[in-house]
């Protein structure tokens, strides 16, 4: 802008003086002359264009104004939660464990192999028994005979008592052998005690297995939880019924569910109780026992706070918080420093306790720079 009115300027002195540079060439130093009192002429017009932008300065209030944006205290629904770490688990989730010693001889199932109650999953050698048990059944057979034949005697009042009694003790002697070979070959074998999946075999067929070895993992997923450790910090806010907001890292998967059940043993080594979320009618997600989660319990809710974004709270030195607070939503406004208490922060949002109205609107980018009772421009289009 300055160039333009300089040229202007000088336009307007050359055609004052009635002739331009190139009408006379000859006269070298009238020409060198000329251009000198143009030079000086442009630097008069140069200082009074400066000194004039000094005035405009001086009376534009807006450009000494800072430029700041607004935003309203909000009103809204506010939850506050607290995150602990937790484990799916099943309640029908089993080892089952070899009874008997033996090698195996049947391995009737497969990993991954659906299975009904009841099925026999893995046998092992129990073929000494179970001659053994045809023995005592031959035997029983007999001593039943005897025993009846003696009874009907003895009922009479025909022999003695005492063949009756040895009569009746070993027919019960062998019955009781009998259940008790029968209970043994059983306990060879390893039945299904619910429905469920083959989750994992850990001997192979031909294998000797003794008392108490892991043999199947067997799992029914149709009941399922989540399992987590809390803080006794927070035994008074972590009730039957409250809500969480569960995360499953792995699947990148969260749901929203409610808490089942509380323990009420506090376990004196970590200081915390058990809570228990009830995942079985969760429909669409792959749960599988040990999954780990993050669950998100609330612990506070109020569904009229007011509520600002974290970034736009300020601490004095002495630690109190304060926002800067405008007298109007657009145009210019004077700001005025308002101290506020805060409650929760929760995802970058404060709850705001005291010190401010659903009708206040506050400064938010540019409120670093201000201080209090300075006037400033609202940007537009900040709300």
């Amino acid at each position: 802008m300055k160039k333009f009115i300089l040229l202007t300027v000088v336009a307007a002195v050359v055609a004052a003086c009635g002739t331009t540079p190139t009408e006379d060439t000859s006269d070298l130093g009238q020409l060198r002359a000329e251009k000198d009192s143009l030079i000086v002429l442009s630097q008069k017009v140069l200082d009074e264009i400066s000194v004039l932008d000094e005035k405009i300065s001086s009376l534009d209030t807006n450009a000494k104004r800072a430029l700041v944006s607004i935003l309203p205290v909000s009103q809204q629904n506010f939850e506050h939660y607290f995150s602990v770490h937790g484990v799916v688990r099943a309640n029908k989730n089993v080892t089952l464990y070899a009874e008997s010693a033996g090698n195996v001889t049947g391995m009737n199932v497969k990993e991954g192999q659906r299975v009904s109650a009841g099925q026999v999953l893995v046998e092992l050698d129990a073929e000494v028994m179970k001659s053994q048990l045809k023995e005592v059944e031959t035997n029983l057979a007999l001593a039943i005979d005897l025993y009846e034949r003696q009874k009907r005697l003895w009922d009479q009042k025909i022999g003695s008592e005492v063949d009756y009694l040895n009569a009746k003790n070993r027919k019960e002697a062998l019955e009781q052998s009998k259940a008790t070979l029968e209970r043994q070959i059983q306990m060879a074998q390893i039945i299904a005690p619910f429905s469920g999946v083959i989750d994992e075999v850990f001997p192979r067929k031909g294998e000797y297995v003794g008392p108490s070895s892991p043999v199947v993992r067997l799992i029914n997923l149709d009941q399922t939880y989540l399992e987590s450790d809390v803080s006794e910090y927070y035994v008074s806010k972590v009730k039957a019924g409250t809500p969480v907001l569960i995360e499953f890292p792995s699947l990148d998967t969260t749901l929203e569910a409610k808490i089942t059940r509380t323990g009420n043993y506090i376990n004196p080594n970590n200081r915390t109780f058990k809570l228990e979320v009830n995942l079985t009618n969760v429909r669409g997600i792959e749960l599988k026992p040990n999954l780990l989660a993050v669950v998100n319990v609330m612990d506070y809710n109020d569904e009229e706070a007011l509520v600002l974004p974290a970034r736009t709270i300020q601490q004095t030195p002495t630690g109190e918080s304060f926002v800067y607070v405008v007298s109007q939503g657009t145009g210019v406004a004077k700001v005025r420093k308002q101290m506020i208490t805060t409650g929760f922060t929760y995802q970058n949002m404060t709850e705001i306790t005291e010190g401010l109205k659903a009708t206040d609107f506050i400064v938010d980018k540019g409120a670093r720079s201000i201080r209090e009772g300075q006037d400033v421009r609202i940007a537009a289009n900040t709300l």
